[in-house]
Order: structure tokens, then sequence, then C-alpha cells
């Protein structure tokens, strides 16, 4: 049987990071590989350390990881894009700190998800030049819920199969999607859906990410496809997400 490898290339986005006494820091790495990695970066936090500038949030990087007996080490990173227009305004922020705390949320440690990581890569690089960071929300939230394993069911009744459409509809996230109005008399809980909300939830799946970032909904049909989508995030993953928080804060009034 071959030995594990003491050292092992990845790709890397940073999730998170904190400081580790004077010099060192401690990053939460999404790796493409091996899912996530929490790893020590020594010397990080020194003026001259060649990993200072990939251990921040939002980063994607090359790195090297070196077996340690707690933590993995990185030896050596190697930053492929900062996204450095997410910096330069608060509500991208926002979004990319949202879109960093689904996935770290969203996966155990060492939980492969290549799609996954792939999504949040490519997301990232849209919202950079977003003209509706929104909808772009949206679209990551249906295909990071695909990715979990809860994709909610758009076309038909959870409870009874019918095909739903027009008027009468609800959303219900703790039921997984869609009720008809007959099923959705008897179920608490959901969100009766206006009728071009039904059409852009049942649309999201087939929109490009690319389409995503630079198109908006109606603020009524919006409000209601972000309740669906959120409610659904946060019933699937079980957390009171502290970034969606923050998102609101900066939203424009």
């Amino acid at each position: 049987m071959t030995p594990p490898l003491r050292v092992y290339p990845v790709r890397a986005l940073v999730l998170r990071r904190h400081n580790l006494g004077e010099t060192d820091r401690i990053v939460r790495l999404f790796t493409r590989e091996h899912g996530k990695v929490d790893a020590i970066a020594k010397g990080a936090r020194g003026p001259r350390s060649r990993l200072s500038g990939a251990t921040e949030p939002f980063v994607r990087l090359r790195a090297q990881l070196s077996k340690g007996q707690n933590l993995e080490v990185l030896t050596q990173a190697v930053v492929e894009d900062s996204y450095p227009e997410l910096r330069k305004e608060l509500m991208r922020v926002g979004y990319a700190s949202y879109f960093l705390e689904v996935v770290d949320v969203g996966l155990e440690d060492r939980q492969e998800a290549p799609g996954l990581w792939d999504l949040l890569s490519e997301v990232l690089r849209l919202l950079e030049r977003a003209t509706a960071p929104e909808l772009l929300a949206r679209a990551f939230e249906w295909r990071a819920l695909v990715e979990f394993g809860y994709e909610p069911r758009l076309d038909e009744c959870v409870v009874d199969g019918a095909p739903v459409q027009g008027a009468g509809i609800v959303f219900h996230p703790q039921r997984g999607g869609m009720l008809c109005p007959r099923c959705a008399a008897s179920q608490r809980g959901g969100i009766r859906l206006l009728p071009d909300s039904v059409q852009a939830l049942q649309e999201l799946p087939g929109l490009p990410l690319a389409a995503a970032a630079r198109a908006s909904l109606p603020p009524a049909v919006a409000r209601q496809v972000t309740a669906c989508l959120v409610g659904s995030v946060r019933q699937h993953l079980g957390a009171d997400l502290r970034t969606l928080r923050f998102l609101d804060e900066v939203q424009p009034k």
C-alpha cells in the first residue's frame, strides 16, 4: 500500500483566517482536491512574508501543503486571483463573504466537492463586475443547494406531484419546494408567490451565471425569490448565517 504524501499540491480558495501568536495565521482553505482543510501559515503576518497576500479571504491560489501533527502547514502559495474589484465596494464584499460562509457551513472537513469549488471560483469572478449581484446570488444559492444534495422541486408539487404554475402557488422551504394551491391550503410556513415569481424560480436553474450577473428582477419578484432561496439555504444548512445580516446592512434601501 502506497503511504500518503507528506507534501501535496492543491488549488484553493481562502474561506477565512485568523491570527495565531505574533506572526502566524491559521487559514481555512477550500481545496478543489480535498475539500475544506485548515492549515497554519507560519510567519504569514510578517512584512516580508511571501504568504501574506495568499492568506486573505477571497483569494484563489495554487498551494503546497505539508502534513502536520494537528494542522496542515501551508509551505508555498502562488496567487492565481485576488478578485481585487470585490474589495472596492462593501456590497460586493458582503456578497462574497456570504458565498464563502455558505460553502464553509455547508461542507464537512475534507468533503470533496470539486463542482462547488468551480462554482465558487466562477461567481467570485463574475461578482467583480456584476451589474446585478442579487440575481447572481440567487443563481449561486440554487446551484449550491444542488451540490449539497438539497435541490428544491420547482416544476411539481412536493406533496402530490401536480404541475405548478400560475396563481395560488406556494414555495415551502421546509418541505423542499413548491406546493400546488390544493396542498398549500393545509400547510403552514410557505411563501405565497406571484405568478411571475413562480416563473422566475423555474427559469433559475437554466439561467447561465454570466446572464444572472447582468440581469435583474422586478422588486416584488426579487423579494419573493430571495425569500425562497435564502429560506432554503437556512433550512438545509441549519444555521443563521451572520453574513446575511451584514448584507442586509449594506444593501441599498
